[in-house]
């Protein structure tokens, strides 16, 4: 099976140290790498938590069930929240992918933010109308308390399709090279 994350971006002005959440810096990542064993978090622990976030239909659900090694090919819209857990090595990874329409991301979203490690957030590439709406959703990220220093990591999904947006039209959409305090690094992926 072709591997459909397919791009790594890295930002010339983050610095990427041991505690940072990728580890794998190359163009080109393994087929065999299931993209949760790159994530480098304090690895004291055993067991992390990994919420999967983004609005509605961006991919998380996908994103989840590839991460998750299940059939991503037909996937229908969560309507709720998925959780499994993955072993990889010793260390386990919690995934929570959470539902992104406008009234769970108000009202349900932060009932999930308590002892996250990580934090994985999908953008659909190719629906440019709603760039808007996922820069605010992300700043509301950034400003939550309980997710302070928490690492983002950005998927920006459909990036085959010929109208998706660039990797550096989504930074810039987002501002992410102003988030300050945390890592962050952007992937761009085809589900």
């Amino acid at each position: 099976m072709k591997n459909p994350i397919n791009e790594f971006i890295p930002k010339n002005n983050i610095s990427i140290s041991s505690n940072d959440l990728i580890s794998n810096y190359s163009k080109n990542i393994n087929e065999n790498d299931t993209h949760l064993n790159s994530l480098k978090l304090d690895k004291q622990k055993m067991e992390f938590n990994i919420l999967i976030l983004g609005i509605d239909n961006s991919g998380k659900t996908t994103l989840f069930k590839y991460l998750t090694k299940q059939n991503y090919k037909n996937t229908i819209p969560t309507p709720g929240m998925n959780h499994e857990s993955v072993q990889i090595g010793r260390y386990k990874f919690n995934l929570y992918d959470i539902n992104g329409t406008k009234s769970v991301r108000y009202y349900y979203w932060n009932n999930y933010y308590e002892n996250v490690d990580a934090l994985i957030y999908a953008v659909d590439a190719s629906d440019k109308e709603r760039i808007q709406e996922n820069y605010e959703v992300v700043q509301g990220l950034l400003k939550e308390k309980n997710l302070l220093g928490i690492p983002f990591l950005f998927f920006a999904n459909k990036s085959d399709l010929s109208d998706s947006l660039y990797p550096d039209e989504i930074i810039e959409g987002l501002k992410l090279c102003d988030i300050e305090g945390r890592p962050w690094s952007l992937y761009s992926c085809s589900f």
